[in-house]
């Protein structure tokens, strides 16, 4: 009796240690197996379940349906929002355009993601100020007629045109470093560059001084055809005008006598 009672209690203690938790036992063990900071999306129920999903994740990685850069960058194309319009208008022979579709090609971007990358860095960039607007010839020849009070387009463009001489003659007479001359002849191409050049060309031409090719500036009494042909119009030579200038008469009559005898 002893002894059988002794064989019982052997094999309950060996069924116990293969239920245990470290044995073997037969595959009833259902602890998971979880690495620190593990994505929780990937856990199954048990670890087998994690492993389909880990492995269903990687056929998606390595399926031929994900996002596939363009042969080459020219397979690139961007449909620009309403904010980014004015910036893209010709952007096939826009150079930073086209280098940004390398570099996207390079690092194997689809079109989706180029065009989700443009949008996305410089919509709020324009929107905020950050980005100032694209240049438009149009535009500032407009602005410039406002800020003259001018509404006559060929009066403006001839606005143009004639600050365009005066820049270039200014800094010839100033003797400007090539960098210098270029900024002050750059002043034409804004509206607000034209206003000033507009200016301060009325203001030396009403004081008697003009800058030309030819030489340093006429003083006072010497006026030019040009400044006759200008003054023509201006109330401070109208004696019944309240912006009369006598001094500014004389020198229009003695101009006139000079050039006009």
């Amino acid at each position: 009796m002893a002894g059988d009672q002794e064989f019982e209690q052997d094999q309950n203690n060996s069924e116990n240690q293969g239920n245990g938790d470290g044995g073997s036992g037969d595959g009833n063990n259902t602890e998971r197996y979880v690495p620190e900071g593990f994505p929780e999306h990937f856990l199954g129920e048990n670890n087998q379940g994690t492993i389909d999903k880990i492995y269903g994740a990687y056929k998606g990685l390595r399926s031929e349906e994900k996002p596939q850069a363009p042969e080459d960058p020219s397979g690139y194309s961007f449909e620009p929002n309403e904010t980014l319009a004015p910036y893209f208008k010709n952007t096939a022979e826009d150079p930073v355009y086209q280098a940004a579709t390398v570099a996207a090609h390079d690092a194997g971007m689809s079109n989706e993601q180029f065009g989700s990358l443009i949008d996305k860095t410089f919509t709020e960039l324009v929107k905020s100020g950050q980005i100032e607007p694209p240049y438009d010839p149009e535009v500032e020849l407009k602005k410039t007629g406002e800020f003259l009070g001018i509404t006559d387009s060929k009066a403006v463009s001839q606005v143009v045109v004639d600050n365009e001489a005066f820049a270039k003659n200014l800094a010839a007479q100033m003797k400007l470093p090539e960098p210098a001359a270029e900024f002050v002849e750059s002043l034409t191409d804004l509206a607000g560059g034209n206003a000033f050049l507009n200016g301060i060309s009325n203001l030396l031409s009403s004081r008697g001084i003009t800058i030309s090719e030819n030489d340093g500036g006429r003083s006072n009494g010497s006026l030019t055809k040009e400044d006759l042909k200008k003054l023509d119009s201006d109330d401070r030579i109208d004696p019944s005008s309240p912006k009369y200038d006598p001094k500014l008469r004389a020198e229009y009559d003695e101009g006139y006598k000079r050039h006009y005898p």
